[in-house]
Formats: C-alpha cells, sequence, structure tokens
C-alpha cells in the first residue's frame, strides 16, 4: 500500500493488527525516504517539507506554559506558583511539565523549574520553582513562559501533582507573638508578598518584644565620650506641677 506523509508518497509492506499505537514510523520509512526527525521542534523533515508532529487529535505534541499569578520567590527558596497552559490541552492524558531549551525567561531571572508530573484537567497547574540565588525574583503573571507541557501515558503514573488554593503560602511559619503583626501587615497586600512578610519577621523575630516583661534599658551596648578637660555642665531641677508629681514618683519607682 501507499503511505502518504505531506507530499511524499511511499510503497511500504502493511500488516493489519489491533494494537494500541495509532502508527509507528520505524527506520524502514525513514531510511529509504531520509526523513529526519527534529525531536526539538517537533517536527519531521521529509523531502525538504517540515510536518509538524501532532497528537491523534491534531493539536502539537507539548503546549507552552506561563505564570498565571505574579509571585516573588525570596533567594534560596523554593516555591509553588501557579501556572496554566496557554491553549486547550485536549490529549486527556497527564502531562509533565519541563523547562524549554536553554531555560527560557526563567533561566534569565536565575530560576530553576523542576520537572512537575499535572493534570491539565485542573485548570491550574503547579510550578516547583527554585532561586538560588541571593536576590529575591519576581515572575509575572501572563508574561513569564515558565516551560512546556508535554503529555505522557498514564500508564504507571500514581498520582499527578495538583494545585490546591494555599499551596503558595503553606510554607509560611511565623512565630507565635508575631502572628498578630503578620495577618495585620497582608491585610492589604497582594498574596504573592505574604511570604516575603513571613521571612522577614521571621529573621528579625528577635528584634520584636514578646511581652511586656522583656521591655526595658539594657546594658547591651556601651559608649565612651571624651570631653577632655571639660568641667560638667550643672543644671537646677526643674520643676514639675504638683499635678504630675505621682506620676514622676511612680516611674522613679519602677526605674529602680
Amino acid at each position: 500500500m501507499d503511505l502518504r506523509i505531506g507530499r511524499t508518497a511511499c510503497p511500504v509492506r502493511a500488516v493489519i493488527a489491533k494494537v494500541k499505537t495509532k502508527g509507528i514510523l520505524g527506520m524502514d520509512f525513514l531510511l529509504p525516504t531520509g526523513g529526519t526527525l527534529d525531536f526539538n521542534k517537533c517536527e519531521l523533515l521529509l523531502h525538504g517539507e517540515h510536518i509538524r508532529c501532532t497528537t491523534r487529535w491534531g493539536t502539537t505534541l507539548h503546549a507552552r506554559v506561563v505564570v498565571a499569578e505574579t509571585t516573588v520567590i525570596p533567594p534560596g527558596h523554593e516555591a509553588l506558583v501557579q501556572g496554566r497552559v496557554t491553549r486547550d490541552f485536549e490529549s486527556g492524558d497527564l502531562g509533565i511539565i519541563e523547562p524549554i531549551e536553554g531555560g527560557g525567561e526563567l533561566a534569565q531571572k536565575g530560576l530553576i523549574l523542576a520537572r512537575t508530573l499535572v493534570d491539565p484537567k485542573e485548570g491550574v497547574l503547579a510550578l516547583r520553582l527554585l532561586n538560588p540565588g541571593s536576590r529575591e525574583c519576581m515572575v509575572r503573571s501572563g508574561g513569564t513562559t515558565a516551560g512546556r507541557l508535554t503529555p505522557v501515558v498514564e500508564r504507571d503514573v500514581l498520582q499527578a501533582h495538583a494545585f490546591e488554593p494555599g499551596d503558595e503560602n503553606k510554607d509560611v511559619h511565623v512565630p507565635g507573638h508575631l502572628e498578630d503583626l503578620w495577618k495585620r501587615s497582608v491585610e492589604n497586600l497582594d498574596p504573592c508578598y505574604h511570604y516575603a512578610v513571613a521571612r522577614l519577621l521571621t529573621d528579625f523575630a528577635d528584634v520584636f518584644s514578646e511581652g511586656d516583661h522583656d521591655i526595658g534599658r539594657n546594658d547591651w551596648v556601651k559608649h565612651h565620650i571624651d570631653t577632655g578637660e571639660t568641667r560638667p555642665v550643672r543644671q537646677r531641677p526643674r520643676r514639675q506641677p504638683l499635678c504630675k508629681q505621682q506620676e514622676i514618683d511612680r516611674q522613679v519607682q519602677e526605674t529602680c
């Protein structure tokens, strides 16, 4: 029988059998026709003709994945970022999110994308981004290409990674005495900044008082002022109104 692909027709020996695979182009076809498969572009080069490789639904084998929500990733941290596919992924199978060649826009920002198995039917995809640098990085929704989604066969797959609301902040742990401050601080902030505020409060937790028991003077810092031969200046005690004398006595007693 004659097999036609694009503008090329080639006589082949065919065997009718019940197999799951719709069709296989083997070496017995590629060698005589001089066909070349470009897996990076998902194209078949046949007699100078570029033929796009598609799924059985007629769509491309992989789809572009972009960031769905603007997120700030602190230095030295990994974050779960919401992503979405730029077109309908009609394969019906699971897909794997992987970096594009060279890393793309994420590599330019110094970020690393982990390969993740997802279910495209969920709509919102989980992107695992690592910031190994020393500065925070921001990925913007819609405009940042994260990677590409390629279908995989569901055979031998146990479970896909699904993105659930709150995943982006699940690693937020604030000391107990700062929880109220954190909640009030992020009340009017975009959710993408909640983690950054939590990290800031956690890193400087020892600066904040835990209660009335640790408020007061300390002798941790001492310094010496060289006044030379200058004699001390004596000042007369300032007179206070009688109505404030009781409060003054109370403060003096507390500092003693």
